[in-house]
């Protein structure tokens, strides 16, 4: 099935950010850490969302907002990039995230800012700009953080919005905007196993307490999937009416980076599941996608050769 004759696929990112990723060789309080030059990309959940279903030969139209002179940068960084989506401009000013590495450790140091203030209208203008974009059988991906001023319903907006138009909707959020979404019945839901953790309030330290969460989740509301992302233990799936929870393992390879990892993960899955690819193949497309991204250094997108390698090789 050719690119032009897939349902429209469009995401939402009300709180994109700029970026700012470098490393040092050690992070150590109270003294001048000396960065390598830094690294300014346009990132934010729907936008790299967006970004992975281009990159992997899909299309998608990323909505976001942006405001001020740091919006005016990530609107120019994304319009280079080719994938120019539609700005909603915004009163405040965009965000900025930042990464260090640690390179004596290993590890990576991640600063997320709020973003700015919005207000009820903006947040609308942005929602119906995505809404008017879809066609039946497509699907809209809101993912990411709401920034300050956002009301909490905006992700089950999105849900009801969304199926009005006879589309299906995907979720990435947390907290209480995720928990107003799953009373909306979203198509699917994508949670990191903290995430998910931290929404039944249990420690799902094993296999068995996490299919338990899941089926929990799923028994008390009308959500057709849930996502699981493990880190290097794979990742699973559990879908509505089905008591096996599907599992997949992770590729392996060198982590560099998990920006972006989880975007990565949901824009691959929405991509083969709107192909027509059976779950099994998106969930392993999913990982193949994140593990790509993790293996790469700031926000960028999975090289859609390794991509497929890895799906061909699990």
């Amino acid at each position: 099935m050719s690119t032009s004759s897939l349902p429209p696929i469009v995401t939402v990112t009300l709180n994109p950010a700029l970026d700012v990723s470098t490393s040092v060789d050690r992070v150590v309080s109270r003294h001048k850490l000396r960065c390598d030059a830094p690294r300014v990309e346009a990132g934010g959940g729907g936008v790299n969302v967006a970004r992975t279903i281009v990159a992997l030969g899909g299309a998608a139209t990323p909505v976001y907002t942006v405001g001020g002179l740091t919006g005016e940068r990530y609107r120019l960084l994304l319009h280079q990039e080719g994938l120019p989506g539609v700005p909603i401009p915004i009163g405040g000013e965009t965000r900025e995230s930042i990464s260090v590495g640690d390179r004596s450790q290993g590890d990576q140091y991640r600063f997320v800012f709020p973003g700015p203030t919005v207000t009820a209208e903006e947040c609308r203008r942005c929602l119906d700009a995505a809404v008017e974009l879809l066609r039946p059988g497509g699907y809209l991906v809101a993912s990411g953080s709401l920034p300050p001023g956002a009301p909490e319903s905006f992700y089950a907006d999105a849900v009801r919005l969304a199926k009005q138009r006879g589309a299906r909707c995907a979720i990435d959020a947390y907290g209480s905007a995720l928990t107003l979404a799953l009373a909306a019945g979203p198509d699917l839901v994508k949670q990191s196993v903290r995430e998910l953790g931290e929404l039944t309030g249990r420690e799902l330290s094993t296999i068995e307490l996490q299919d338990a969460a899941l089926h929990e989740l799923l028994d008390g509301s009308s959500v057709g999937a849930i996502a699981l992302s493990l880190g290097a233990a794979g990742a699973a799936l559990a879908i509505r009416g089905e008591a096996q929870v599907l599992r997949a393992p992770a590729f392996p390879v060198a982590e560099r980076s998990t920006v972006g990892a989880g975007d990565a993960f949901l824009g691959a899955f929405v991509l083969r599941t709107v192909q027509g690819r059976s779950t099994g193949e998106a969930l392993r497309a999913a990982l193949a996608a994140g593990s790509a991204v993790a293996a790469s250094v700031g926000t960028t997108a999975p090289h859609r050769e390794l991509v497929e390698r890895l799906e061909r090789e699990g």
